[in-house]
């Protein structure tokens, strides 16, 4: 009797799925898939597969389940790549450690973001002899730094003399008043926008700074969103000191009876309460017992900061207003020698902006490592193993405003 005559038995492919009949006398061997080329052993008791066949049980109506769909039993398997007619998704193994690429972009880590605090304490960044001396001024020579301070001084040397045409033309014509309001709200929309794009590069210097950086390597994303919440910080920190003064000035009529103190109050605690802000990642908590802790502690590197500070906003007062009388009375006529000076002007409050920042940034670095060498002095005085520290101490570095 020819094979073609003999009882055949019908067998799926483990593999593909795939039905394929084979003659009864080669029970126990094995043959080829003719689909996926998968080895198959004949048997007997061979059954379709369960892909190809789903064994479905019909339930007997009841009142509990009218469409009778209880109790169905599905038999599942891993199909082929070849029975697949879609995209295959595929899954995440959980014990693969990704790199920086393969990450979402908001779990990637950044110069900013993981802040140093896992890193061990001899991994870390340490501060230079005379920190807020030494390295200061780095960053201004780096790419970054040229286009930031060049993009903020052309926007601000644009509003100045748009500033300027708007009060040059109230008495030119019949049409002055129209002209100088159109020039005058042009000026104050690039002003605005140029200070709320201004606030989320200042802050970025301020948390690259606080995280030891020698450059700027997170400048901010043009996301308007960021630079709005910097702004919010920066503008809480600004109204905060003047509030109270206005308080504390209402029995000799407010702020403006004290009109000369106002500078000095901002001086003095805008940056304490910003570093406030930002170590409570809220616009709305104004004092951090960290930072006033910080003020006594590191009393010495905070007087460096007024110090300089002070110096810096003395000397760019003091030469605003000697650029300002000569532009505007000196060389009134002159409009080459009148841009010229708004722009001189301009880019050294720009370049002075960018410093004061960097210096806070230097100084909370400074605090911060202090802190974290207190925290394991402390750790080894009660004799804990160094190897097994957590290292929570509470870190004084700003909190990125992204995540604000």
């Amino acid at each position: 009797m020819g094979e073609s005559q003999e009882k055949l038995v019908q067998i799926a492919c483990p593999g593909c799925g795939s039905l394929v009949k084979a003659p009864a006398s080669r029970v126990g061997r094995h043959l080829p898939c003719p689909k996926c080329g998968q080895r198959i052993e004949i048997r007997t008791d061979a059954s379709p597969s369960p892909l190809r066949e789903s064994q479905v049980y019909v339930a007997p109506p009841s009142s509990d389940d009218e469409y009778a769909v209880q109790e169905v039993p599905h038999d599942i398997r891993e199909p082929a790549p070849g029975e697949h007619s879609g995209p295959v998704i595929p899954v995440w193994d959980h014990s693969h450690e990704f790199t920086d690429d393969e990450l979402p972009p908001d779990q990637r880590p950044s110069s900013r973001e993981p802040w140093r605090d896992k890193l061990p304490l001899s991994e870390r960044p340490k501060p230079p002899r005379h920190p807020m001396i030494n390295g200061v001024l780095t960053f201004f020579f780096s790419l970054g730094g040229v286009v930031c301070w060049a993009g903020f001084t052309a926007t601000a040397v644009l509003v100045l003399i748009l500033a300027d045409m708007a009060v040059g033309a109230m008495n030119t014509s019949q049409f002055g008043p129209v002209a100088t309001f159109l020039m005058g709200m042009i000026a104050l929309l690039i002003a605005l926008i140029g200070l709320l794009s201004a606030s989320g590069f200042l802050m970025a210097i301020l948390q690259d700074s606080a995280a030891g950086n020698k450059v700027i390597v997170e400048w901010p994303e043009p996301i308007f969103v960021d630079w709005i919440g910097a702004a919010i910080y920066f503008l809480v920190s600004a109204v905060v000191p003047l509030g109270a003064l206005h308080l504390l000035a209402l029995p000799f009529g407010g702020i403006l009876s004290v009109w000369w103190l106002a500078p000095v109050v901002l001086w003095l605690l805008f940056p304490v309460v910003l570093l406030s802000t930002l170590e409570k990642q809220s616009p709305l908590a104004v004092v951090s017992p960290i930072v006033l802790e910080s003020l006594v502690k590191r009393g010495w590197t905070w007087a460096v900061f007024f110090l300089e500070s002070g110096l810096m906003i003395v000397g760019l007062a003091l030469l605003a207003a000697g650029v300002l009388s000569l532009v505007f009375m000196g060389f009134k006529n002159v409009a080459l020698l009148k841009m010229v000076g708004l722009g001189a002007l301009a880019g050294v409050m720009v370049a002075a902006a960018m410093l004061y920042f960097r210096l806070l940034g230097r100084l909370t670095w400074i605090c911060d490592e202090y802190f974290r060498l207190e925290t394991v002095d402390e750790e080894d005085e009660d004799d804990e193993d160094p190897a097994e520290e957590d290292d929570d101490s509470p870190p004084i570095r700003p909190t990125p405003i992204h995540d604000f």
